[in-house]
């Protein structure tokens, strides 16, 4: 009886076929998780120090779609409200944030199903505030694609000009 033999070319080949696209999707996948590049400020390294995992396309997500007050350079009262608008429906406790400087915040429904209002519980600092709406954020069983960084220049005005002069 007549056995064949692999060849051992024919092996190495074939092994090279199957391990090199094994390698190459576990490395696809270790790449998924990124360091999420934010908007950048005055002082700010631009980079997110928490890596995001990404969403795969056709992933179910949920997006930002408008923010308020306009991020116009203004300068606003230490506690003004921002409120974030999504483009589906959101619960409050769902929506995860940070703040630069650190800043202890209360987060509630907004004023439409799809609006969250972020207040501070004392003030925001004097100057550029960064508020970075997380995706961690969930609203069902969709996610935020990526990070979204809003600044809030906040201040106390100044009085204006004949403002104890008498008329």
């Amino acid at each position: 009886m007549h056995m064949n033999r692999i060849n051992p070319k024919i092996l190495f080949v074939v092994s090279i076929i199957i391990v090199v696209p094994l390698l190459v999707l576990l490395f696809a996948s270790l790449g998924s998780f990124r360091t999420s590049p934010m908007k950048q400020g005055p002082g700010k390294t631009g980079l997110s120090p928490t890596p995001y995992p990404t969403l795969p396309p056709g992933a179910p997500r949920i997006d930002i779609i408008r923010s308020s007050p306009l991020q116009d350079g203004q300068v606003y009262l230490p506690v003004q409200p921002v409120e974030f608008t999504f483009s589906g429906p959101i619960v409050a406790s769902e929506v995860k944030i940070e703040t630069e400087p650190a800043t202890k915040t209360t987060i509630r429904k907004g004023t439409i199903d799809s609006s969250v209002v972020v207040t501070p519980e004392n003030s925001w600092a004097s100057g550029d505030t960064t508020i970075t709406v997380l995706p961690t954020t969930f609203s069902s069983g969709k996610r935020l694609a990526a990070p979204y960084s809003y600044i809030l220049r906040s201040g106390i005005p100044a009085t204006p000009a004949h403002e104890n002069e008498n008329y």
